[in-house]
């Protein structure tokens, strides 16, 4: 599938709890996180202009199983609040979800 724009869905990353969990928080906005497959650790820091929305929103019912950063704005878009900082893995996915670039 070729590169895609991003629908603000949140399903690229809703099942990312499985796969990369928060190991220490180092201050409000920095957190080390650890691939729970591999064991590598990284550290990654919340958006300057996100820190407002994770520290104050969630995903309802999706929490244990969503990545611990997604969140969801006011207009129902869903957004990484690590994007600046995202591991490797999640700049490499290409979401099925992605529409089409015209």
């Amino acid at each position: 599938m070729a590169p895609g724009q991003c629908r603000q869905c949140g399903y690229c990353c809703s099942c990312m709890g499985e796969v990369v969990g928060i190991v220490k928080q180092l201050d409000q906005a920095r957190f080390r996180i650890q691939f729970l497959i591999t064991g590598v650790e990284q550290i990654v820091t919340i958006d300057p202009d996100k820190l407002d929305l994770f520290l104050n929103q969630t995903i309802p019912g999706k929490k244990s199983l969503s990545c611990p950063f997604l969140r969801k704005k006011e207009d129902g878009f869903v957004i990484c609040t690590v994007y600046a900082t995202r591991p490797e893995l999640c700049r490499m996915y290409l979401c099925p979800k992605c529409r089409p670039v015209s």
